[in-house]
C-alpha cells in the first residue's frame, strides 16, 4: 500500500491486487471510498472486494475498467440483500453509493471531488488495482500533472 497524494483534503492510497492479499485488512475502516480498477478477475473475487469493503464501512464505491459495470452491479446487489437479510451482514447507518465509470480520469476526479460535504465525511480513496496495467502513474500524473494545469 502506498500513499500517492493528497486531494480536497482526501488521501489517495494504492494498492495493486495480488494473490494473498487480505482486503479485510488493507482497506479502511470507516470514512472511506474505493475507487475499483477491475480487469479479467473472477466473479469470487469481485464478490470478495464487495463484501469486504461493505465491512469495513464503506462510504462509497466508484468501479471502472473492464469488468467496473459488473463490480457495480455486485456491490449494488449485496447492500441489497443485506438491506433485506439482516443474517446475510452488517450495513453502515448511511447509504452506500456506487458509481460506475469509462475511464480512470473520470472515476478519480468523482472519488476526489464529490461527496465534499458528506456525513461522514470521506478521508481516504482506497485505489485497488487488478489491471497489471500502469495505473499507479497514471493517477500520480493526473493529480500531480494534469489536474494542476487545469484546477
Amino acid at each position: 500500500m502506498k500513499v500517492l497524494g493528497v486531494v480536497k483534503e482526501r488521501t489517495i492510497v494504492y494498492q495493486r491486487y495480488h494473490e494473498g492479499l487480505d482486503l479485510a485488512d488493507s482497506f479502511p475502516d470507516g470514512n472511506w471510498l474505493l475507487l475499483a480498477i477491475v480487469y479479467d478477475v473472477s466473479q469470487v473475487l469481485l464478490n470478495l472486494i464487495s463484501s469486504a469493503a461493505i465491512d469495513n464501512n464503506i462510504v462509497s464505491v466508484a468501479c471502472m475498467g473492464k469488468q467496473g459495470e459488473l463490480l457495480h452491479d455486485i456491490t449494488d446487489e449485496e447492500i441489497n440483500i443485506r438491506d433485506i437479510f439482516e443474517d446475510k451482514g452488517n450495513l453502515p447507518p448511511w447509504d452506500i453509493m456506487t458509481t460506475w465509470h469509462q475511464d480512470l480520469d473520470d472515476a478519480l476526479f468523482y472519488s476526489t471531488h464529490c461527496f465534499l460535504d458528506n456525513d461522514p465525511a470521506i478521508k481516504t480513496v482506497f485505489c485497488l488495482d487488478t489491471s497489471g496495467l500502469s495505473t499507479e502513474e497514471a493517477i500520480l500524473d493526473l493529480i500531480n500533472i494534469q489536474w494542476p494545469k487545469l484546477l
